[in-house]
């Protein structure tokens, strides 16, 4: 843990084997990175996240867990996770940034079903033995404002499917 203009922020390397906090509900950012040991990732508490959320290249993370997330503020990434099997993220409403999930090929579950809005891209590829269904992983969303162009084409249409889905930036910005 340190903080970054007086705002805590919670960025995981060492060779800790499990990561469980209840103290925080806001963090203004969350990595792990190349971690050897590092097997469950869980902040049961923690309500939201103002920068980015990344989790990459940790060789033995097989859990992410965050119940009570609501809000990332910027990306949200997890690659090159070996071992990771759950993602579970069943509070999770919106993205301020891209969403990606990237080369995690133990991939068996994943929970985002209350994710409505990624204000950025869309960069969910298929990987591992999961396969992706939009009423399954994603059954609240309803916008993005792309698509990368390795994402899951099955997924992709799912959504575009979907009655009131939206791509693309609100016009109001322009």
């Amino acid at each position: 843990l340190y903080t970054t203009a007086g705002e805590p922020n919670i960025i995981v390397t060492d060779d800790i084997m499990d990561f469980y906090n209840t103290a925080y509900h806001e963090l203004f950012s969350v990595g792990v990175g190349w971690s050897t040991a590092l097997q469950t990732f869980s902040m049961p508490q923690l309500q939201s996240v103002d920068d980015f959320f990344l989790i990459l290249s940790n060789s033995m993370l097989t859990t992410i867990s965050f119940d009570s997330l609501t809000s990332v503020g910027d990306n949200m990434r997890f690659d090159d996770n070996a071992v990771l099997a759950k993602l579970t993220f069943n509070s999770l409403t919106t993205i301020g940034g891209y969403l990606a999930i990237n080369n995690n090929p133990a991939l068996t579950t994943a929970s985002f079903p209350s994710l409505t809005t990624v204000n950025g891209v869309f960069d969910v590829r298929t990987q591992g033995s999961i396969v992706w269904y939009a009423d399954q992983h994603f059954p609240a969303l309803m916008h993005v404002d792309s698509f990368s162009d390795d994402c899951d084409p099955n997924l992709r249409l799912l959504l575009l499917a979907r009655r009131g889905f939206t791509v693309g930036m609100p016009s109001d910005i322009f």
